[in-house]
């Protein structure tokens, strides 16, 4: 006899219909989180990709602007190995307008930055401080076998709104200030007014590794007058591979010095060019793929700076 059941009771699910509900939820979850994980692991391992591709050009981008400007002829480079280079980077270009000798020193006037009629006879990427270097272009002899820029070290700065009257204009730049620089020494009895000037800041670029964390970063000193008082280094870019001596395919920074031939020297009066290779890895290993394999990605990028003035 067949029974049916109230409009008032409702059959609920057996154990075998739960079991069988919770397998398929679960296989549905479980699908969901390994979707979820791989995408987490993608967009992680592709930040840390980004992150050491940056690092690299970071590198590249900012050492040539110091060593681009480098005379060798005019021995602006101090140091060079195969993990670091220091030179005197420009910061500054300018003409003498007059000078003064006093004592053991002189003094030098250079005209405005910011002179009336759109002209430009001083620029600076950074301003000039105490115990920078001043270049002056020395002319010498006739003829250019003897020409040659001299260094002097910067012991005093100041403004003026005098002075320079072949360079500005006596109602338009009268309240426009020219800069005077002291300097320790005298200058070169054959320098003249209007000389080309070159304003320089002492910087040294290497791999090193830091105490802290055991990494290996791109460092960055300043250096004063004549080298012997140097800022703490700083990193500015990395981490980059490890230090591995006179090998470009592996050492996380290394600078090969090129003479006009494209041989390579070790003569820093001789250097055409300078050959930048910056190598760089992921800190873990990264899954580009969705795939569960993963390993250190590893980058490089080559620069090759000319040097403006050279043999």
């Amino acid at each position: 006899m067949r029974s049916y059941l109230s409009r008032g009771e409702r059959r609920g699910l057996s154990l075998p219909e739960m079991m069988v509900t919770l397998v398929l939820l679960g296989i549905v979850a479980g699908g969901i989180m390994t979707i979820v994980m791989r995408q987490q692991q993608f967009y992680r391992s592709a930040t840390e990709v980004i992150d050491t591709r940056q690092q690299i050009r970071q590198a590249v981008a900012v050492v040539p602007v110091d060593v681009r400007g480098v005379s060798s002829v005019g021995s602006d480079i101090l140091e060079m190995t195969d993990s670091s280079l220091f030179v005197r980077g420009n910061i500054g270009s300018a003409v003498m307008c007059s000078h003064t000798n006093s004592g053991s020193g002189s003094t030098i006037t250079i005209p405005p930055t910011d002179l009336s009629g759109g002209k430009y006879f001083t620029t600076f990427l950074t301003r000039p401080k105490l115990n920078d270097v001043v270049l002056i272009f020395d002319d010498k002899a006739p003829g250019n076998q003897d020409d040659d820029w001299v260094p002097y070290t910067i012991s005093g700065i100041d403004s003026t709104l005098v002075g320079c009257t072949s360079f500005t204009d006596a109602v338009n730049d009268a309240t426009r200030y020219r800069y005077t620089y002291a300097l320790s020494t005298q200058l070169s009895a054959t320098i003249i007014d209007g000389a080309p000037i070159r304003f320089a800041r002492q910087v040294k670029y290497s791999l090193y590794q830091s105490p802290s964390d055991a990494l290996w970063w791109m460092g960055y000193r300043e250096c004063r007058g004549n080298g012997s008082s140097c800022t703490a280094i700083q990193p500015v870019a990395g981490p980059y591979r490890q230090y591995a001596a006179g090998d470009t395919l592996n050492s996380g920074l290394s600078f090969v010095y090129r003479d006009s031939t494209g041989v390579p020297t070790t003569t820093p009066t001789m250097v055409a060019r300078v050959e930048l290779f910056v190598r760089g890895k992921t800190q873990s290993p990264v899954a580009l793929g969705g795939g569960k394999t993963s390993a250190v990605y590893r980058d490089y990028q080559k620069v090759t700076i000319a040097l403006r003035n050279r043999q």
